[in-house]
């Protein structure tokens, strides 16, 4: 019994609980909110399991935004990041819940006491972000792994667990090769191993190892490890079968999210006609050049379109007719586009190409032909995102950040086709408001 108590399971079990403490801080907080004022002041207000299922009902959504957005991603995520994302939630939450108290009321409420408890919120949300973070690192010392790699040099993928010291610390690089044995009595001493490039054959015996020994392991997955680990599992009667159909989506799917994207793309334009004005009027102000700047970009089945953008560069970027990538801090970037970009006001133009049926707001983001077809020397795989329409945002644009390799992008590209609903449609355009106001995840390429 001591032993578990001891063991990291018990302090996972602990810190289960202590995570998701901020969700039931702040539903006590509201619950205050509505019992003292907004419950006493409408016509018809609730009483007993009425009151208490509102109450539920915020902390229901707040988990769900919470978890949705990694608020509750203490030792995993940046402290920064953690309330970051806990402030998008409360700010989402509380404007919805404020929305439904007027329903409730009949009209629109006094937005005092919301407001006020908004300020309060956000003042509890570093405390306890601070306050979980120091409990978790008290509790859990960094990760000591040894690096095992094979082929491309493995500093970049370590440079992203350096940047983790509280998280990660890689002790040990080994390059290992198809004979190699002798390194396997170094893994004993480790908390665990980062398998990099290593070739199928020799990765699953050290996988196979590694789960026999009960080590901990962090596979980068290669685009192969994709499409098997986003396969469905049936059954020829006793024999499993890993099957992907690589179909695309089938006529259901495309109904509905044609659909969905005709009827939202013409709300938004109609909601974002008067920023859409004023980010026209500022670029026209700031160099007199022209609003719009259109190029060519391949979408489903490689057909091609022109996309449609706010301009952020100089007229003159690319007048020799070379085709370039964006660079972080690009010098041809204008005053007024900086803010554009930031913001991705850039981007609004695009509900248009998607009114006309040549995007979708989800889905791999369109490439330029020439680059598709740069990529393509190095990664054949990449003409497996143009299986569906490319989209306005997507898993590379919310989890990537500036720095994201094309593979990396196309990686996480697969896993969206391949595990594709419009459920996961929707969890994606939520996960993109928070995007949009993190700086460390950008597009990075135009």
């Amino acid at each position: 019994m001591n032993n578990f108590y001891r063991s990291d399971e018990f302090k996972k079990s602990i810190m289960f609980f202590i995570r998701r403490s901020i969700t039931l801080i702040v539903s006590c907080c509201f619950a205050f909110v509505w019992a003292e004022y907004y419950s006493s002041v409408i016509t018809n207000p609730f009483f007993r399991k009425g009151n208490w299922a509102l109450v539920f009902l915020y902390m229901v959504l707040y988990h769900l935004f919470t978890n949705l957005y990694g608020g509750y991603r203490i030792g995993t995520e940046r402290i920064t990041d953690i309330v970051y994302s806990n402030w998008l939630t409360i700010v989402i939450v509380n404007s919805f819940t404020y929305l439904q108290i007027s329903l409730i009321g009949r009209w629109f409420q006094d937005p005092f006491p919301i407001l006020s408890l908004l300020c309060v919120q956000i003042l509890i949300v570093p405390i306890w972000a601070l306050s979980v973070n120091r409990i978790y690192f008290r509790m859990f010392k960094p990760k000591q792994l040894i690096c095992l790699y094979n082929g491309d040099d493995p500093t970049r993928i370590i440079g992203r667990f350096i940047s983790r010291p509280d998280k990660f610390n890689i002790t040990k690089n080994i390059k290992v090769h198809p004979d190699d044995s002798g390194f396997y009595a170094e893994l004993s001493d480790a908390d665990g191993v980062l398998i990099y490039n290593i070739p199928d054959e020799k990765s699953a015996e050290i996988l196979k190892h590694c789960v026999e020994k009960g080590i901990r392991y962090y596979l980068v997955p290669s685009l192969g490890d994709i499409i098997l680990r986003t396969s469905d599992i049936i059954y020829l009667e006793d024999i499993p079968l890993l099957m992907s159909k690589n179909e695309g989506l089938y006529l259901g799917q495309r109904i509905w999210k044609r659909t969905f994207d005709i009827f939202f793309s013409v709300a938004l334009l109609v909601v974002c006609s008067p920023l859409m004005l004023l980010a026209a009027m500022a670029i026209k102000l700031c160099d007199g050049g022209p609003i719009f700047y259109t190029q060519e970009r391949c979408t489903e089945r490689a057909k091609k379109f022109n996309i449609l953008k706010f301009r952020t560069m100089i007229a003159e970027a690319e007048e020799d007719g070379v085709a370039r990538l964006a660079q972080e801090d690009d010098p041809r970037v204008t005053p007024v586009g900086k803010y554009l970009r930031q913001f991705r006001i850039d981007e609004l133009p695009q509900l248009i190409n998607i009114l006309k049926g040549e995007m979708s707001f989800v889905g791999p983001r369109p490439e330029r032909p020439e680059f598709i077809e740069l990529y393509k020397k190095k990664l054949p795989e990449f003409d497996f995102r143009l299986s569906v329409k490319s989209g306005l945002t997507g898993f590379a644009q919310v989890l990537g950040k500036y720095n994201t390799t094309p593979e990396e992008k196309l990686k996480l590209d697969l896993i969206y086709i391949q595990t594709y609903s419009f459920l996961l449609d929707i969890k994606i355009l939520l996960m993109t408001i928070k995007a949009v106001f993190s700086k460390k995840s950008t597009e990075g390429i135009v």
